[in-house]
């Protein structure tokens, strides 16, 4: 085999002189120009005169794994570029703790400055009309019995800024705990639907 990258192979034999031990991540290519990415370590094998008499080397194949770390960049990054064209925000709340993470849109939409915030704020920003909804919602969606999904619309209360519909969507993941199911995870989306509600309240009061 040999190295792609030259200037690897002199950094880690100069690694290897001086320290008589090097460590690191490279790239090789075979004869038959398979491409590998390896995880490899070298050490210095000595004799009991301290004399220099070999070297011990492990190389372990990795490329499945970088390939697989590729392949979820590109899936996140996807993931990333279809949230921002559908203008959702992402969510997730840890049901045991009752605490909750919101990416930089969703607090957009909340009117919320921290990444971490609990259950208990964010339903203080519901119009108080819509809380028994909402909580419906909750209840519906962290009952193993029943484990629906979330989806429900409502108004949120937001200090100096005007009254804006959001969509809720999610599920609810249950684990097994001491023989019973239990809610401990939740996930999803915020959307604003402000236009769309006022369009289809216009076209109502336009019938």
């Amino acid at each position: 085999y040999r190295w792609v990258d030259p200037a690897d192979e002199a950094r880690s034999i100069a690694t290897i002189e001086r320290d008589g031990f090097w460590r690191g991540e490279n790239v090789h290519i075979l004869r038959d120009g398979t491409v590998l990415h390896v995880d490899s370590t070298v050490s210095v094998l000595t004799d009991e005169a301290n004399r220099r008499i070999g070297l011990l080397a492990v190389i372990r194949d990795i490329t499945s794994a970088k390939r697989a770390a590729v392949m979820q960049q590109q899936l996140e990054e996807r993931a990333r570029i279809a949230l921002d064209a559908a203008e959702l925000g992402t969510w997730k709340h840890d049901i045991s703790t009752g605490q909750g993470e919101l990416d930089a849109r969703a607090r957009a939409h909340y009117g919320i400055s921290a990444q971490a915030v609990g259950i208990d704020e964010i339903l203080a920003r519901v119009h108080p009309e819509d809380l028994p909804a909402v909580r419906r919602t909750i209840v519906a969606a962290t009952d193993p019995r029943v484990k629906a999904t979330v989806n429900v619309e409502y108004r949120t209360v937001r200090p100096h800024a005007a009254t804006r519909w959001l969509l809720i969507s999610g599920t609810v993941r249950f684990e097994l705990v001491d023989g019973s199911e239990r809610a401990v995870v939740a996930i999803g989306t915020t959307r604003d639907v402000t236009e769309h509600r006022r369009t289809q309240e216009r076209l109502h009061d336009a019938d």
